[in-house]
C-alpha cells in the first residue's frame, strides 16, 4: 500500500529507554541576514532551507482553486501538505517573466501564492520559469523587486550579476540566490546555488550554499537518469548519503519538485513517490518512481520501508494528547477490523503502545486496523506527557514496529470527508447565523486560547470551543458566528490558528451548508 507523507521513534542505549527525538523544521522567520557561511533569521538564529520547487505559475485559475478532483499545485492544501506533512520550510516558485509584467491579474495570483506560503511558515524563493525569454529578465526583476521588496520571507533566485544589480537598486535588502560563488564577493547579503551531481559529495566551496538538482529525471533516458543507480536500494544509500553530508555540514538545499511524477503521485492524496516501485531510464512507470519517500523520510529520522505514525488531520507528526491519529507501514494485522464503543485496545492479534516523554507507557483505544502492510487508527491516551515519544505497534506474536512522534497539548485540527485532512470539512448549520466545525486537539486548550477561524480572506468570530457535545474520544468542535452574506461566497478554503499553531485546510461551500 502507498504511504502518506507521515513519521516514526526508537528506543535504545544499554537496555534504557533514550527518546530520540524528531526535529521540526524551522519556520520561516525573516528578515534574514549572510553571516559567512550561514543563513540567520531575524533572531540571530541558524536557518537551514529544506525545501522544494513548486509547478510554473500559470495564468489558470485553477492553480490556486484546483478541479473537482484535485487541489491546485498552489493551493494552500498544497502549501499546508508542503510545511506540515513533509516537514520543509521553503518552497521555490517559478514565474513566468511575460505574464508577471504583461498580466495584473498574474501578479496578483503570485501575491496569493507567496502570501499563502509564507501564512504557513514557508519561505518563498522567486525565480523565473526555464523558458524564459532572456530580453525580459531585466524588467521582470525590476517590477518583481519592487512589489515584494518589503517582504522579509522572500529570497531572489537569479542566474546573473545584472539581475542581482537590479534587485539591489529599488532597495530589495533580501537575500539574492546565485548560480555559483564568483558574484559573491560583489554582492551583499548573497547565496551561492550549487547544482547537486550525484557523483559529488564533498567538492561544495565554502560560504553560503544552497543545493539544489539532485532530482533524477527517470522517465527520460539522459545522462541525469544515466548517474543514478538502477538499484533502488543503491539509489536510496547515495541520495541519503548526500543528505546527511549536507546536514553534517549546514547546507541548505532545495531537492526534488512537487508535482505529480517528480516527489508526488498525484495533487488529490499527496503520495510520495517511491524508488522500490522500480524504473527504466526513458519509460513512464505506473506508479512513477521517485524520491518523494525518500526525502520524507530522512526530514522525519525514520526509514523507508518503517512504520509512520501522522496526526489523522493534520498529516505531521505531531499528536495532541486525546487526539486521533493513524501509522502506516506494517501493521501485519491477521484481518481488517473496524472497533466499537468504547474503544478496545487491542484488535485481533494488535496493540498500540504510546510510551511519552516521562517514560509512562500506555495502551491506546484502537478504532480500526487494516491487516498487513496497511494502517492503524487510534488514539493519542490523553494522560501523556508532552513531548518526544514512541507509538508503537506490539503484536501478540511479541513483535514490534516502532516510530517516532511529538506530542502537544494543542494541535488543531478539522475533520474533513474523506478522514484524509483535506477536502469537505465535517460541519452542520446550527440556525441561520452559526455553524458548528467538527475539530480535534482543542481539548487541553487554555480558557484564554487565541482562536481564530479563516474561511478565504474572513475571520470568523469564534462563539465556543471545547470537546465534541456526544462525547465522542478524540472529537472536539467549534462554534462560529456566520457573517452577513458569507453564505452566499461559494466554496473556499477553512482552517484554524490557536496560538499561533495551524491546522490543516479543509474546504467549505457556504451556499451548501445544511
Amino acid at each position: 500500500m502507498a504511504l502518506r507523507f507521515c513519521a516514526a521513534i526508537f528506543f535504545l542505549l544499554s537496555g534504557l529507554s533514550q527518546l530520540l527525538a524528531i526535529e521540526l523544521t524551522p519556520a520561516t522567520g525573516g528578515p534574514y541576514k549572510i553571516s559567512g557561511n550561514r543563513i540567520l533569521d531575524s533572531h540571530g538564529r541558524p536557518f537551514l532551507i529544506r525545501g522544494t520547487r513548486l509547478a510554473p505559475l500559470t495564468a489558470d485559475a485553477a492553480d490556486l482553486d484546483g478541479t473537482t478532483s484535485t487541489f491546485g499545485p498552489h493551493s494552500l492544501t498544497s502549501l499546508v501538505t508542503i510545511r506540515q506533512r513533509l516537514n520543509m520550510n521553503a518552497v521555490r516558485l517559478p514565474l513566468d517573466p511575460a505574464l508577471f509584467l504583461s498580466d495584473p491579474a498574474y501578479r496578483l495570483r503570485a501575491n496569493r501564492v507567496i502570501a499563502g506560503a509564507n501564512q504557513f511558515e514557508l519561505l518563498v524563493i522567486l525565480e523565473v520559469v526555464k523558458s524564459a525569454n532572456p530580453g525580459a529578465l531585466a524588467p521582470f526583476w525590476l517590477l518583481c523587486a519592487t512589489q515584494f521588496r518589503a517582504n522579509p520571507n522572500i529570497f531572489f533566485a537569479v542566474q546573473t550579476r545584472e539581475d542581482a544589480l537590479t534587485i539591489r537598486s529599488v532597495g530589495a535588502s533580501q537575500p539574492v540566490v546565485l548560480p555559483n560563488s564568483s558574484f559573491s564577493p560583489v554582492l551583499a547579503q548573497t547565496i551561492d546555488e550549487i547544482e547537486g551531481a550525484y557523483g559529488q559529495t564533498s567538492s561544495y566551496p565554502s560560504g553560503a550554499i544552497l543545493v539544489s538538482g539532485l532530482d533524477p529525471d527517470l522517465p527520460h533516458n539522459g545522462p541525469d537518469c544515466a548517474a543514478f543507480p538502477l538499484d533502488p536500494a543503491d539509489a536510496a544509500q547515495l541520495l541519503e548519503k548526500h543528505l546527511n553530508d549536507f546536514d553534517r555540514r549546514s547546507i541548505s538545499w532545495t531537492i526534488s519538485a512537487f508535482v505529480p511524477g517528480k516527489m508526488i503521485t498525484d495533487y488529490r492524496y499527496f503520495i510520495g513517490t517511491k524508488l522500490d516501485n522500480g524504473w527504466i531510464c526513458g519509460e513512464p512507470s505506473d506508479p512513477p518512481a521517485g524520491i518523494g519517500l525518500n526525502l520524507l523520510s530522512h526530514l522525519w529520522n525514520a526509514r523507508p520501508d518503517g512504520l509512520f505514525t501522522v496526526n489523522s488531520n493534520r498529516g505531521g507528526f505531531v499528536m495532541a494528547r486525546g487526539g486521533i491519529a493513524t501509522a502506516y507501514g506494517p501493521i501485519l494485522a491477521e484481518a481488517e477490523i473496524y472497533a466499537h464503543t468504547p474503544w478496545p485496545t487491542l484488535l485481533g492479534n494488535v496493540s498500540v503502545r504510546i510510551t511519552d516523554s516521562q517514560g509512562n507507557a500506555r495502551l491506546a483505544p484502537l478504532l480500526y486496523t487494516g491487516a498487513g502492510w496497511s494502517n492503524i487508527s487510534f488514539q493519542i491516551p490523553e494522560d501523556c506527557s508532552t513531548g518526544p515519544a514512541e507509538a508503537a505497534i506490539v503484536r501478540t506474536d511479541g513483535s514490534i514496529s516502532r516510530s517516532r512522534i511529538v506530542i502537544k497539548d494543542v494541535v488543531p485540527g478539522i475533520w474533513t470527508r474523506p478522514y484524509d485532512g483535506r477536502g469537505p470539512a465535517f460541519i452542520s448549520m446550527l440556525d441561520n447565523s452559526r455553524i458548528r466545525v467538527s475539530t480535534s486537539g482543542l481539548r487541553f486548550a487554555a480558557p484564554t486560547a487565541d482562536i481564530r477561524v479563516i474561511a478565504g480572506s474572513r475571520e470568523l468570530k469564534v462563539i465556543s470551543a471545547g470537546p465534541d457535545e456526544s462525547g465522542e474520544p478524540g472529537k472536539d468542535q467549534i462554534t462560529v458566528e456566520l457573517p452577513p452574506g458569507l453564505n452566499e461566497s461559494g466554496e473556499t478554503d477553512l482552517f484554524l490558528i490557536v496560538d499561533g499553531v495551524l491546522s490543516n485546510v479543509a474546504r467549505i461551500n457556504f451556499g451548501s451548508i445544511q
